[in-house]
């Protein structure tokens, strides 16, 4: 088992917006094993993503479920962000 993922700064290490139950189910356990708060994770994919992080910091690690969405991410990104399909 890996170590827990520990991020500086007062940034939330994770947060998650999955579009269906099946991978928020999965998406839990993920976190969990990595030692983040399931709470982070929330049904919703890219505009619930956009509407939460509108008004608070984004995340050290940002997943977002786009399956829902025919909609470009990477227009709405800062140019740290890494975008994996």
């Amino acid at each position: 088992m890996n170590a827990p993922f520990k991020a500086a700064g007062l940034r939330d290490p994770f947060n998650a917006f999955v579009c269906d139950d099946d991978t928020l189910e999965l998406i839990r356990v993920a976190a969990a094993d990595m030692g983040w708060p399931i709470e982070k994770c929330n049904k919703g994919g890219l505009r619930n993503a956009v509407q939460s992080l509108s008004v608070s910091a984004s995340p050290n690690i940002l997943f977002v479920d786009m399956s829902e969405s025919g909609a470009s991410i990477a227009i709405s990104c800062r140019a740290a962000f890494r975008i994996t399909s």
